[in-house]
């Protein structure tokens, strides 16, 4: 049986010693002229950018711009609620625990986790001389349902009856289903 085998621009090799398998070879076949086949034209190196179809070349030659003065600082962060003033044992640990005050401190916004097909709502739970509690719900679709599996991290507000001023801040977590 003569078997006889081909790769792209090579040419079959002729068996030898008497009935043995072909041998390989890595060696390019050269045509007559000298140059290597490669089904058509020659390889040619891709020109530069500029010069293809559809490149840009900038107007001033791919000088780099100068660089400009540093940006405007934006608006400072809101004031946070001091960590003795703070009551968040009854989160779950790995939540974020993120309150700042606004309005002269009868706005209060909190940083909530959801994940998937949860969504998070803050609930103002109680507001009284000594205290303000915040409820920070997530609530999950009542029917299992396909969901993503990221983590997202909504700021949601309340706004108080009166500043927070002193009073001591709770904040609780709760799930629920839809």
């Amino acid at each position: 049986m003569l078997l006889a085998t081909t790769a792209c621009g090579q040419a079959p090799v002729a068996e030898q010693d008497g009935g043995a398998a072909p041998a390989l070879t890595r060696e390019p076949v050269l045509p007559e002229s000298g140059t290597e086949r490669s089904g058509g034209s020659a390889a040619q190196p891709a020109p530069p950018i500029g010069d293809q179809p559809g490149g840009r070349r900038p107007a001033d030659g791919g000088a780099q711009p100068e660089p400009g003065p540093p940006p405007e600082p934006g608006p400072s962060p809101e004031p946070g609620v001091p960590p003795d003033q703070l009551d968040d044992r009854a989160l779950p640990e790995e939540y974020p625990r993120q309150v700042s005050v606004s309005d002269g401190g009868r706005r209060l916004s909190v940083v909530a986790e959801e994940g998937g097909c949860g969504r998070a709502s803050v609930e103002l739970t109680e507001q009284s001389a000594r205290r303000v509690v915040l409820t920070l719900v997530e609530t999950r679709p009542a029917e299992p349902k396909m969901c993503t599996m990221d983590m997202r991290y909504p700021l949601l507000s309340v706004t108080l009856d009166r500043p927070l001023g002193d009073r001591e801040l709770v904040l609780r977590h709760e799930r629920r289903g839809a």
